[in-house]
């Protein structure tokens, strides 16, 4: 399985904190995962006021409606089909720095995610 890692910046530029988290895509899909229905997870690039969980790599972020809902999409295949989440819908916020204010409060905090091992 080939990866193409690229790095996210994930922060709050109000306060000057950043956290650059890798994100790795699978450029060659498992044959398993090449089923009719599956929705893959988001790239988490691009930033909104939709906050997630990224399972598989451990982090929180703030993404836009057209990721929030693709998440959710890969959240719901995922539970339909007896597997852990790769990713999870928290909330949607008022703006992108609520959603990054709650983002830092979470990572800071190290809120719990047992939401991930449905």
């Amino acid at each position: 399985m080939k990866l193409a890692t690229l790095t996210v910046m994930l922060g709050f530029a109000g306060y000057g904190f950043f956290y650059l988290a890798p994100v790795q895509k699978i450029a060659n899909p498992p044959e398993n995962l090449d089923v009719p229905g599956y929705v893959y997870p988001p790239s988490y690039q691009e930033g909104g006021n939709g906050l997630v969980f990224n399972c598989n790599e451990k982090f929180w972020a703030c993404v836009n409606s057209e990721a929030y809902f693709q998440c959710r999409d890969n959240m719901n295949w995922n539970a339909a089909h007896g597997r852990r989440h790769e990713c999870y819908i928290a909330n949607v916020y008022a703006t992108e720095l609520d959603c990054e204010a709650i983002q830092i409060y979470n990572t800071n905090t190290d809120v719990k995610t047992d939401f991930c091992n449905y």
